[in-house]
Formats: C-alpha cells, sequence, structure tokens
C-alpha cells in the first residue's frame, strides 16, 4: 500500500503559518520601537511635522480648497506623516496645533508646539510603520529566497539596524516611506513570482505563491502600485518603490523566452501600477489640485493657477532646492563629486549605519574607524549574498529555478531591488546625514539574510551527518 501525502493540505498549512510569523514579527519589532521610548531624544523636524497636523483637520473636515494646501508648508513637508500624527493626537483627545504654529516654527526652529505626552503619541503611528516595514521585509525575504528563515533573517537585520530603529522611533517621515515601498516591492514581488511560475508549469503546491488568475495578479501589481503612492505621499524619494516595482515589471516583459502573452501582462502591470501609485499620491494630496477662492497672500509662489502636473514639479523643484540650500548652510556634510558619495555609501552605509553600527552616532566625523569598524565585517556578507542571489536567479534556465523552490526566480528581484535603490542613493546622495542612507538598508539585509541563512542550513545539514555517521559507526 502506498501512503499519499496531501500537498494542496501541505500548502493551506504554509500559507497559514506565514502570515501568521510576519504579525509576529511585525509584534515583536513594533515592541522592541517602542520600548523607552520617552527617553528617545527629541529631533527638531519631529516638530515640524506636529506643528502641521491641522491638514489632517482639513482632510477630515473635507476642506481641500482651504488656502492652506498651496501654503508653504503644505509644499514643503509630505502630507502622510501629519495625517497619521494627527489621527493619533485626535484618537487620544490631544489638542491638534493651528497653522499659526507652523508659521511659528519656521520662524525659530527651537519652538516646540508640542509638550512629552503629545511627543509620546506622536511617535505611534511611526512605530507602528516601523513594524510594518520589518513584516514586510520577512514577506520579501521568504519569497526571494523561498525559506521562511530567512525571511525572518532579513526582519531581524532590519529591526537591529540602528539607523532603522532610530527613525521607526521619531514622529517623521523616514521610516514610513520605507514601510510604504517594502510592502509594495513585497506585493510585486508576490504577483511576479506567481506568474513566472505560471507560465513555467511548476506545481501548485508552493505555500509562498499559490496559482493565480491573471486578473488577481494584475489586481495585485495595482495595489502594489498604490502602496508605492502612498511611499511619495510620506516623502519623495518614496519614489523608490515605484521606481523599484517598475524595474520588476519591466524585467519580466524583457527577460528571454518570455511568451507574448506574458510580455503583455507585465506590461499590462507596469502601467497599471503607474497609474494606481499616482491616484493614490494624488487623491490625498489637496496641494496638487486644490483651487482655493479669492487671493491667497500666503501661497508658494505660483502655485494659485498651476494645474496637477505643474504643482508636482513644483513640489519637486522645491525638495532640489531645499537640498542646494542645505549644500551651502553645511559644507562640512555636503558631498559635491561621485567620489565622495561613494565612500560615504560604503563606509557610513555599511559600518556604522550597518546592523554592527553603534546605537547613537556622530555624523560630524565623516570617517571614524570606531564608529564604521563594523562594514569590514557587514559589506563581505552582504557582497556574498548578492552574489548568491546572482547565481540563484540567473545561473540557470528560467524554467528550472521555477520548479526548484530551492532555487526561486525571485532572487532576480532582490537584484532588481538593489541596483535601483543603491544606484539612486549614490547619484543623488547630497549630504552625509544618516537619512539620506536609510534606503540602502533594506536590501542589504535581505542579501546578507540569504547568505547567513544557506550558511546555517550548510552547517546543520554538517552537524547532522556528523550525528548520523556517529551513530551507524555505533
Amino acid at each position: 500500500m502506498t501512503l499519499v501525502v496531501s500537498r494542496p493540505s501541505s500548502a493551506r498549512f504554509m500559507r497559514r503559518r506565514i502570515p501568521l510569523a510576519g504579525a509576529v514579527v511585525f509584534l515583536i519589532a513594533c515592541s522592541s520601537f517602542l520600548w523607552k521610548i520617552d527617553r528617545e531624544p527629541h529631533f527638531i523636524d519631529e516638530s515640524a511635522y506636529i506643528s502641521q497636523t491641522y491638514f489632517f483637520t482639513l482632510l477630515s473636515e473635507g476642506k481641500i480648497d482651504d488656502p492652506a494646501w498651496i501654503e508653504y508648508p503644505a509644499v514643503d513637508l509630505p502630507p502622510l506623516p501629519k495625517y497619521l500624527i494627527g489621527m493619533f493626537l485626535a484618537q487620544a483627545g490631544e489638542r491638534i496645533p493651528g497653522r499659526d504654529a507652523a508659521r511659528a516654527w519656521y520662524l525659530d526652529q527651537s519652538i516646540r508646539c508640542e509638550n512629552d505626552a503629545m511627543l509620546r503619541i506622536a511617535r505611534y503611528p511611526t512605530v507602528l510603520l516601523g513594524g510594518i516595514g520589518c513584516a514586510a521585509i520577512f514577506a520579501i525575504g521568504r519569497i526571494v529566497w523561498g525559506r521562511t528563515s530567512a525571511g525572518l533573517f532579513a526582519a531581524f537585520f532590519l529591526a537591529i539596524n540602528p539607523l532603522y530603529r532610530l527613525h521607526a522611533r521619531r514622529a517623521m517621515a523616514d521610516v514610513p516611506a520605507e514601510a510604504m515601498i517594502l510592502c509594495s516591492i513585497a506585493i510585486a514581488a508576490w504577483a511576479w513570482r506567481a506568474a513566472i511560475q505560471a507560465s513555467s508549469g511548476s506545481p501548485n503546491g508552493s505555500p509562498n505563491t499559490p496559482r493565480l488568475s491573471v486578473a488577481k495578479r494584475l489586481s495585485a501589481w495595482v495595489v502594489a502600485g498604490g502602496f508605492a503612492g502612498l511611499a511619495v505621499l510620506a516623502k519623495l524619494n518614496g519614489g523608490l518603490g515605484l521606481m523599484t516595482i517598475g524595474a520588476i515589471a519591466v524585467w519580466g516583459a524583457v527577460a528571454p523566452r518570455r511568451s507574448r502573452a506574458k510580455r503583455l501582462e507585465f506590461l499590462a502591470s507596469a502601467i497599471l501600477a503607474s497609474a494606481a501609485a499616482f491616484i493614490a499620491f494624488a487623491a490625498l494630496n489637496p496641494t496638487v489640485y486644490a483651487r482655493p477662492v479669492g487671493a491667497s497672500p500666503r501661497a508658494y509662489p505660483g502655485t494659485l493657477n498651476q494645474g496637477i502636473i505643474d504643482r508636482c514639479k513644483t513640489i519637486i523643484d522645491h525638495r532640489i532646492e531645499v537640498s542646494r540650500i542645505a549644500l551651502s548652510r553645511f559644507p562640512s556634510d555636503a558631498l559635491p563629486t561621485l567620489r565622495d558619495k561613494c565612500e560615504v555609501f560604503l563606509v557610513q552605509g555599511f559600518g556604522r549605519f550597518g546592523p554592527f553600527g553603534p546605537a547613537r552616532s556622530d555624523s560630524r566625523i565623516r570617517f571614524d574607524f570606531k564608529q564604521d569598524r563594523g562594514a569590514s565585517l557587514w559589506a563581505p556578507i552582504v557582497l556574498a549574498g548578492l552574489v548568491l542571489a546572482a547565481i540563484r536567479g540567473f545561473g540557470r534556465s528560467e524554467e528550472t529555478r521555477s520548479a526548484d523552490l530551492s532555487a526561486p526566480p525571485g532572487t532576480q528581484i532582490l537584484i532588481i531591488q538593489t541596483l535601483v535603490a543603491w544606484t539612486t542613493v549614490v547619484l543623488f546622495l547630497p549630504l552625509a546625514w544618516d537619512r539620506y542612507l536609510l534606503s540602502i538598508q533594506p536590501a542589504a539585509a535581505l542579501a546578507a539574510a540569504g547568505f547567513i541563512d544557506s550558511v546555517a542550513r550548510f552547517a546543520l545539514s554538517v552537524v547532522r551527518f556528523a550525528a548520523d555517521s556517529r551513530g551507524g559507526v555505533r
């Protein structure tokens, strides 16, 4: 008699276990970021965001044509963090600062409109989004490497990263943007791999990617695009999310030995994701479409009569101008040449801001062995992970990789994510400030996770082999 194992039952069990593991990652990460959060020193930009939470009031009351939407604060800081902080303050029964608080802050940045209790509440949404980012990178690691343990390693490396942890405890925009980027990549990677496996005839037992119809896969790309739009709504460098999922879709369309139907599906995915990202960004940002009635003496120059596209361009131009002014105000931190950018990227990005870096860093010192010595260990681990990903993702035919879950085609996604994030950061890195190097950390964590997981599995197999050999001798 032959014993038949039910693959569908096993697959259903795995599909239930993976979301549970993601929920555990989220809860542990949030608990870690929340631990002694009152002791986190106040940072000047936190007061800026809290002072502008009146935008949440305007949005919730439907006042989308209020003149405040085209004033300097609306153009200067992205709206999503202000909405989230305002919502949490309102739910806690705290007062929402008026627009005079924002004007006062721009005149004197030492002014604080919030007390310590308000600051603590204002940090809660960032803590939650920091946890969501860890859960999302767990999902990406699971898809990329095909193993739950690799996803757990990736989430662990991101959660202990001193730079990610620091910004997950501040009421600012950096971690919310990264969390939305990671969510968009996780969903796009899931849909991308489902499409590849559907075309390669791989068995329907993969716990990562149950067989999906084309309509469901395209819907997933729409959701991924929506998260990418929210990433931009949190911070302009959130555009890395759309750039990454767009590159994933384009690679899916141009890869060798792809059927015409599959190429069209991936091209449609890129278009749908881009449209969803723009709709999500524009719909929740009245700054790009508000039409105040009458004159607005405090309106940002030129915005009153601009359309949506021109206002988006104005916001981008403003951020470029702010960076240019910062270069002149902080010349000791300026990175004028490509060599300067690469040096900071390699030394600080993998040193003081890697998981082996100090809990508190001093960015006033450009290069410091005491702070950056962790790069000598972290950078080789990350590089080894990328080499392993390249071998598994491009070393064999796609059909073979798709059918073998130990070498999933998702490693190509890691290579794409790394190229997009790291190239963009290196080319546009204006100052040697920590926040600009945050976007290189997720890809590094994913690469290192795959390598460490492979080493651990190899070591475990050696131990088991040695144990079995000793048992055989006896």
